[in-house]
């Protein structure tokens, strides 16, 4: 005995583009709704920064360029762009955000003095947390990923690390990287409050060197270090 499960069917040719115009909305949508419900458990929870003070470090700047990617991009204006929107996310939710620039300059040519005074600044507000946004590069360009960095010796700088790192992992996509001790890092070792250096990626390999300077990448990076502060200020 035999079943016909299948049977073929003939489409008449000038239905054909109606169907495939209905595939590819059908492929839209589902992609549209996963973004979507992925972003959605953030803004439930965006209440947790309000009226929290945060610094947002766009590392390097001015005469100071940061690492030099393949192409020729500046880490600094990388560092910018995306500490702007973080700052715009922050904003939006309520927080008190400080920047420690707005543009392409830097406290000091000296570097330490200039780092200095980014601490200086973070103190004088009395911050909660303070974020420092840096790009990645080393002579291989195989590598890539963002990853969260904090100093072993604060724990709710881990907290604040891990939080962040995995909404990057979330949302990005692109990465596996975890959050990792840190004691190299001057900024780290010397500020009292919760303070992690996220480095969005690196400049070094040549696609993430194009990732990163697109406004539409930058703003997805963004939105993964909010979500990753709003999920660590909501467990409070």
């Amino acid at each position: 005995m035999h079943f016909l499960f299948f049977r073929a069917i003939k489409i008449p040719v000038f239905l054909i583009p109606v169907l495939i115009v209905g595939i590819v909305l059908g492929i839209m949508g589902y992609f549209y709704m996963s973004f979507h419900y992925s972003y959605r458990d953030t803004d439930a929870i965006s209440w947790a920064v309000a009226n929290k003070v945060i610094v947002v470090d766009a590392g390097h700047g001015g005469i100071d360029p940061g690492a030099v990617g393949p192409s020729g991009v500046l880490e600094k204006n990388i560092n910018l762009a995306v500490a702007k929107r973080l700052c715009q996310y922050l904003s939006q939710g309520g927080a008190i955000v400080v920047m420690t620039r707005e543009d392409d300059q830097c406290f000091s040519s000296k570097k330490k003095a200039d780092l200095d005074a980014r601490i200086a600044l973070a103190e004088k507000h009395q911050a909660d947390i303070f974020i420092s946004i840096q790009g990645n590069a080393i002579q291989s360009s195989r590598w890539s990923g963002a990853q969260t960095f904090y100093h072993p010796g604060s724990e709710e700088g881990k907290k604040l690390a891990v939080s962040v790192q995995q909404e990057m992992v979330r949302i990005l996509k692109n990465t596996k990287r975890q959050a990792q001790p840190h004691t190299g890092a001057y900024i780290l070792r010397q500020l009292t409050m919760p303070t992690i250096v996220v480095e969005v990626g690196f400049i070094s390999n040549p696609q993430e060197e194009k990732m990163l300077n697109d406004p539409q990448y930058q703003g997805k990076v963004a939105y993964a270090i909010y979500s990753g502060v709003v999920k660590y200020f909501s467990k409070e």
